[in-house]
């Protein structure tokens, strides 16, 4: 009897395994369901497939042409105004692209409908206009960036430059983190005149010869510019660093260079990893700067220290730590004058995977809650 009573216990304890089991795939079923769902959701929240310019490969010769004609006129122009009529010029620029340019102005308006839902229509349509006036004199004022130079001691305010002498000081380099705001571009003649040996990393443009002009602008004797993906990058990246200069990187667009998956604005964006990986290697004090338009034609250059204390190892967890670090202050600085960021590039463009996005939550989470224990 007693033989006989183990064998329906035996499979008593199957069964209920079995409808354990069962159970179990089907809440992880129900679970990947959602996080699909949750995916799919945030992808059409942030459709670009309506923005995409779909231009025939046969034209490219043309356009690279027109491309390089418009910068020539584009310099020739400049020479001959003053900077106050650049500026204004530049308005009348902003305006006549935001009617001309339907999918950049589309991607603009859709990007500030996410992180600004609060804003109404008629809000969003005059932040959108704004955004588009300022990079019209951003480009007027790059073209004419020697009228710049004419009044540059009166045209500039400075705040927190005690910061970069401090960091200097150390003796280590110094890394700064730029972003698509306000006038960026006018660091160099910043570099110029404090006489402080600055290098920025920036990407090629796809017109040969208009990048030579660029490079002409950007370029005196206090910056370099280090051209992204060319040979000896990376050496000349840490032999400025080496060499106790200041080293420029941005990390505010969705590029094609090496990234991870890091929130920005509370959704998944996709973040260079150079300016993390150099943080922790290097050991170099970090910082960043903005140049903000002001009223009557001015500017304010902003340095502001980041306290990143790299950890003991450049895993994938620490470039993760440091990048959201990085991503959390970039919101910051938007959030003061976010008609001058560059909502027209498409941040978002791409999205992870559900393997990707998950592993991306569970580092938010367990960051978050070691961020609480310490603090407990």
């Amino acid at each position: 009897m007693q033989a006989q009573s183990v064998v329906p216990d035996q499979s008593r304890e199957s069964l209920d395994s079995e409808t354990n089991s069962a159970c179990s795939k089907e809440a992880t079923a129900v679970l990947k369901d959602q996080e699909t769902s949750d995916l799919r959701e945030l992808e059409q929240a942030l459709h670009y497939e309506e923005f995409r310019k779909h231009r025939p490969s046969s034209t490219r010769f043309l356009r690279r042409n027109a491309e390089y004609l418009i910068y020539l006129a584009g310099f020739w122009l400049a020479d001959r105004f003053n900077l106050k009529r650049l500026q204004t010029g530049g308005k009348v620029i902003g305006k006549l692209a935001y009617r001309l340019f339907p999918k950049e102005r589309g991607i603009a308006l859709m990007q500030l409908s996410k992180i600004y839902p609060e804003l109404s229509p008629e809000e969003r349509d005059s932040w959108c206009l704004e955004c588009f006036m300022h990079f019209g004199q951003l480009l007027t004022e790059f073209l004419g960036m020697q009228r710049i130079e004419e009044v540059w001691p009166e045209c500039l305010e400075i705040v927190g430059d005690e910061l970069l002498q401090e960091a200097l000081a150390q003796e280590k380099g110094v890394l700064m983190m730029a972003l698509h705001q306000g006038n960026w571009e006018l660091i160099s003649l910043f570099a110029k005149h404090a006489q402080i040996k600055m290098n920025a990393v920036t990407a090629n443009f796809p017109e040969s010869r208009v990048n030579e002009k660029l490079l002409e602008r950007r370029e005196n004797p206090w910056m370099s510019i280090i051209r992204r993906g060319e040979p000896g990058t990376v050496s000349k990246l840490l032999r400025s660093l080496r060499n106790r200069e200041v080293l420029i990187l941005a990390i505010d667009q969705d590029t094609n260079v090496p990234s991870n998956w890091v929130p920005f604005f509370g959704m998944p964006a996709k973040t260079p990893v150079g300016l993390a990986k150099l943080a922790w290697k290097s050991g170099s004090p970090l910082l960043s700067y903005a140049i903000l338009r002001q009223p009557e034609g001015k500017f304010k250059l902003i340095f502001e220290k980041i306290d990143a204390i790299p950890g003991k190892n450049a895993g994938e967890e620490e470039l993760f730590r440091l990048n959201r670090l990085l991503n959390h202050h970039l919101e910051q600085v938007i959030r003061r004058e976010p008609k001058q960021w560059a909502w027209i590039h498409r941040r978002w463009r791409h999205q992870p995977d559900i393997e990707s996005r998950l592993e991306m939550e569970k580092r938010e989470e367990m960051q978050d809650s070691d961020q609480n224990i310490q603090i407990d």
